[in-house]
């Protein structure tokens, strides 16, 4: 077996180890893999630095080392940094549009409950316990297109529905 055979061999059964160091450096498998590619690159790059019959796993492990560093250093480069006050001002709006969804949701709540009977069952099947329009259909010997569009007309009730309780500031 001539050095460069040798050498191949040695990068072959090196791949699960290098990987196992690399993934315990950065706990995620996608970047594992990029940097374990990395890592590959410069072994094949730097071969005429290695000589046969020394540690090619000490070797490797070194160049995989400075392949995460590496990473992780590109990493911290890509991330954007924002300014405090920004991520305040992120932070309050991000309240009032839940203190909004909450306040639409009861509204939502008291809309449902304001619609016939089969209109609350229609809208339980479809939207919380997943029932195709079909299904739904089927059960109440109804034609699927007919679903659909009481499904439609019960969306738009609610929308006004919520839309004038807000309004009115309920």
């Amino acid at each position: 077996m001539n050095e460069e055979d040798e050498f191949l061999s040695l990068i072959t059964e090196s791949q699960g180890w290098l990987y196992g160091y690399i993934l315990g450096m950065l706990a995620n498998h996608d970047e594992a893999n990029e940097v374990l590619q990395e890592t590959n690159v410069v072994i094949w790059r730097k071969a005429s630095e290695f000589q046969i019959g020394t540690n090619f796993h000490a070797w490797a492990i070194r160049i995989a080392n400075f392949q995460v560093m590496a990473f992780r250093q590109k990493r911290l480069k890509d991330r954007l940094v924002f300014d405090h006050d920004l991520l305040e001002l992120i932070g309050k709006r991000v309240q009032e549009r839940m203190d909004d969804y909450e306040e639409k949701m009861n509204h939502l709540k008291n809309c449902l409950e304001e619609l016939p009977d089969r209109s609350q069952d229609v809208v339980r099947r479809r939207y919380f316990d997943g029932d195709s329009l079909k299904k739904i259909a089927l059960d109440l010997n109804r034609n699927q297109n007919a679903i659909g569009q009481l499904i439609f007309r019960i969306k738009n009730k609610l929308i006004e529905c919520v839309s004038l309780q807000v309004s009115k500031g309920l």
